[in-house]
């Protein structure tokens, strides 16, 4: 162990608060544990300095960075990307604070605040972020101010230059966002195609969604264009799911699925248009309203991929906002399901518990009994009806802490039906599908959104979290032509708990005791919940940041060309802008430099003032000498030249009033006046 050099104790200090103050916002997207060794680094540093403590030596510090490397390839499966390197450089930053002694150092760790800053903002964008990157700036620059002056400043005044410094920088900064040719996809993503840190996973495992609905953080705004879905309509679906092992469903394998094969047929009308902002911590997922129709993203073409079910997925992870335009029916197009399909969505768990064989069948003979109708014309109908009349006449019940279940697939389904029958929307929508299958109904699950909460300051909708679901679809097949169909939305968890579809997401803030309440008493529990002032602060925050989002998202290439186009620039290209953005900076390089010589030769009134009584005494005579203040010389000069030695040593006094004390307003232009009239004969 070494002990702590005393080199410039409160920089230190300063550095151990720029850097905590960088590490912060990144607490929440690196592992716990990368946390927990900056904050060690952090503490050591800080007791070594204030207390004494003796820090390690470097090859303890080598051994830990090495370990770190190591950890955070074993957490993301590689150490390249934004998320692994933001957690190594967390803890290579915090670490090399241990063995900081000397202005190098120092100035390294200064510069590294910066890549922090840089990291934060590759991962947010938001008005907060913003803020955040102001005071970072302004308080990583000063520290770089105070690292280069002997004498420190420990007052508000020491952030004069930095200031006057970033001031200057402003008409570049405007610039360059105004001409910097605009790139829609990120330099940086999430690590993991299948999961971003939204919570949203390839799989539904009872657990994932329940632990997801307790965040009220914001999934995406949407903004209507027309007619807007009351809230029962509002599905968002995500992904779907078609390997079931029970309660566990997982994304179906890349050519596990054909595309969908659509059936020419009357056009079905679009019933809602909408515009979507997702946020960038959902990686390829992307949301579109049931029955979409088509996704159209507005910043890059040819961005995303159409998967089988209607779902659509970005092709790229997602870096920063996400903006796209849907449009949706009321139900899904008709298609054709092809023979390979429908095995696949015919498939069992391998090991499938002889009880729910036995009821799926008991489900099929009594459907087959039951007449056509209008609200069930079809044997698939009838059969999920039964089902889902079982749901209810066995008295199940929703919960969001439904506990563990014993063994792992088809055995935690038969616990889960026939024991504990308390679930959430994924144990619900998981069993229906598999009951449906074993009934011979085709049958899938989608994962998504249900609800979305419109703000009151704005035109726009916001999903959040909370609003986090599961639902079924089953095969309603063509009497009149076998092989086609539609795919008919189910959600079980309607049925046994109906103000889930009315109240969207904020059901699951309820009490569990009022689940069985009425629609008006559980939403005036929801409002007494929030507060009505937290409630509209919240919705005002929100509506502000909304605007900053389409501000950033429509301030695009497009956006860039059209502006120049204003001012006569025809077939404009990045290269283009590329040219106007650094002719720019070299324009304002060239004025900079301009302005500094100018300031460099810049003539000083006080000096020529004194510099002409200089030289009418050495006409008098009398010569300054190179070691000699103006007071001495003064006083010299009134001895020799006695007519005028008190005129003289006044002038001494008030030319060293002006150079290094307090003068008054006029005292320059009287102390001119008086040189200019001084007449000296020489002796």
């Amino acid at each position: 162990m070494l002990r702590e050099p005393q080199w410039d104790k409160n920089v230190q200090l300063l550095l151990v608060a720029i850097i905590a103050f960088n590490v912060l916002p990144h607490v929440s997207s690196i592992p716990v544990w990368s946390t927990a060794l900056a904050g060690l680094f952090l503490i050591w540093k800080t007791l070594a300095l204030l207390r004494g403590v003796a820090r390690p030596p470097r090859w303890f510090l080598w051994g830990v960075s090495f370990v770190c490397m190591i950890g955070v390839f074993f957490e993301y499966k590689t150490i390249l990307g934004q998320e692994p390197a933001a957690a190594i450089l967390v803890t290579l930053a915090s670490a090399k604070l241990l063995e900081t002694n000397r202005y190098r150092d120092a100035m390294f760790v200064i510069f590294t605040s910066f890549f922090l800053l840089m990291a934060h903002l590759l991962d947010s964008q938001s008005i907060l972020t913003t803020i955040f990157m102001a005071a970072d700036v302004m308080l990583i620059t000063a520290l770089m101010f105070q690292l280069h002056k002997q004498e420190r400043r420990k007052s508000a005044r020491s952030f004069r230059p930095v200031m006057k410094t970033l001031g200057l920088a402003i008409p570049v900064w405007i610039f360059l966002f105004l001409a910097f040719p605009r790139f829609s996809a990120g330099f940086g993503g999430t690590n993991d195609p299948n999961q971003g840190s939204g919570g949203f996973a390839e799989d539904l495992d009872p657990g994932g969604i329940e632990q997801l609905v307790e965040s009220e953080e914001t999934a995406f705004r949407v903004r209507f264009n027309g007619a807007v879905p009351n809230m029962e309509q509002l599905y968002w679906r995500g992904a779907i799911l078609t390997e079931s092992d029970g309660l566990v469903w997982k994304k179906p394998k890349e050519r596990g699925i054909n595309n969908d094969v659509l059936i020419p047929a009357k056009p079905i009308k679009t019933a809602f248009e909408y515009q979507t902002f997702l946020e960038p911590r959902f990686s390829r997922w992307v949301f579109a309203l049931d029955y979409p129709e088509s996704v159209t993203f507005s910043q890059v073409k040819n961005a995303f991929r159409k998967r089988p079910g209607f779902i659509y997925e970005n092709l790229r992870p997602n870096s920063s906002i996400v903006q796209y335009e849907g449009s949706s029916q009321i139900e899904s197009s008709p298609q054709r399901l092809l023979n390979e399909d429908r095995e696949t969505y015919l498939r069992l768990p391998d090991s499938l518990d002889p009880r729910i064989q036995e009821l799926a069948s008991d489900f099929k003979r009594l459907a087959l009994k039951a007449p056509n109708s209008a609200r069930l014309p079809t044997v698939a109908d009838r059969i999920g009806d039964e089902a889902i009349n079982w749901f209810i006449a066995q008295q199940f019940r929703y919960t969001k802490s439904p506990g563990g279940l014993r063994g792992s697939g088809g055995d935690q389904l038969a616990q889960f039906l026939f024991e504990t029958k308390r679930g959430f929307c994924e144990h619900y929508s998981a069993s229906f599908a598999t009951l449906m299958r074993a009934a011979g109904v085709p049958a899938r699950v989608t994962v998504g959104f249900l609800g979305a909460t419109r703000n009151v300051y704005s035109d726009y909708f916001i999903v959040r979290d909370l609003d986090a679901h599961a639902w079924a679809e089953i095969w309603r097949e063509d009497a009149l032509k076998p092989g086609t169909g539609r795919w008919v939305r189910v959600d079980p968890t309607g049925f046994i708990a109906p103000l889930r579809l009315q109240m969207g997401g904020e059901f699951n803030l309820l009490d569990p005791s009022s689940y069985a309440a009425g629609l008006s008493q559980a939403q005036a529990q929801i409002g007494l919940r929030n507060g009505k002032l937290i409630a509209r602060m919240r919705f005002a925050w929100d509506a502000m940041q909304m605007r900053y989002n389409a501000f950033l998202t429509d301030f695009d290439f497009d956006f860039q060309k059209s502006i120049l186009e204003n001012f006569g620039l025809k077939n404009v290209s990045r290269f283009t802008l590329f040219g106007i953005a650094a002719s720019g900076i070299l324009l304002f390089v060239a004025i900079f430099m301009l302005v500094l010589r100018k300031r460099a030769h810049r003539r000083d009134p006080v000096r020529d003032a004194w510099s002409k009584f200089c030289r009418k005494v050495e006409r008098a005579g009398l010569s300054r000498r190179s070691n000699e203040g103006p007071l001495d010389f003064t006083s010299r000069a009134a001895q020799a030249l006695p007519a005028k030695a008190e005129l003289l040593k006044q002038l001494g006094l008030r030319y060293a009033e002006l150079r290094y004390g307090a003068a008054a307003p006029d005292a320059l232009s009287n102390f001119k006046r008086e040189v200019r009239l001084l007449k000296l004969t020489k002796t």
